[in-house]
């Protein structure tokens, strides 16, 4: 896995993550590792935090989900739009793990064949709300080093015992190798 501390806008593609630097203290944003979902240089950009667990299911969000196959899929808060709307979200790795299909804003039907159909190697989750960027913004925001972007590392996202573990683990491999041993203070300021 190659990280790119040093990204360039014409980087940004579907698929990858975006992670929140240190410096970036947008409470909607504040230590997220974002999954970016749809990128174009005139569209602007939308993507989800895949790391703010709501710790509920949707079994208990929506009775319809209720003695389904989809009852005991976690729901995460998806970003600051629209947080009254559910996005259903699920990738399926590759065997070895170095790639992934993803597949974003799923039917109910979709969600639920990929959790009895797909095998071992498939997650589904639900999002409230999501992230986005108008023409531009993400650019500049990067510009402006409040994010670092890397292809999706299923090690930290699979492995990582909690949500501030996960971006405690990906911010750390944008400074200086350290990787794990990398410490990102609570107040960077302070340092």
């Amino acid at each position: 896995m190659v990280f790119n501390p040093n990204p360039k806008p014409d980087d940004l593609h579907s698929g990858m993550l975006l992670v929140a630097t240190p410096q970036l203290r947008d409470p909607n944003f504040e230590k997220s590792v974002v999954l970016l979902s749809t990128h174009g240089k005139e569209e602007g950009a939308l993507g989800v935090v895949i790391n703010k667990p709501l710790q509920r299911k949707l079994g208990d969000f929506v009775d319809e989900f209720q003695h389904t196959a989809l009852e005991g899929v976690e729901i995460y808060l998806g970003g600051p739009i629209q947080q009254n709307q559910l996005i259903l979200a699920g990738w399926q790795w590759s065997d070895s793990y170095q790639d992934f299909r993803l597949y974003f804003g799923i039917s109910r039907e979709k969600a639920t064949e990929l959790l009895t159909e797909g095998g071992p190697n498939v997650e589904v989750r639900g999002y409230l709300g999501y992230a986005g960027w108008s023409e531009g913004q993400l650019e500049t925001e990067i510009g402006e080093k409040a994010w670092y972007q890397t292809p999706v590392d299923p090690i930290c996202i699979l492995e990582s015992p909690s949500p501030q573990a996960m971006w405690q683990k990906m911010a750390g491999k944008f400074n200086s190798g350290l990787d794990e041993f990398f410490v990102v203070p609570e107040d960077p300021s302070l340092n």
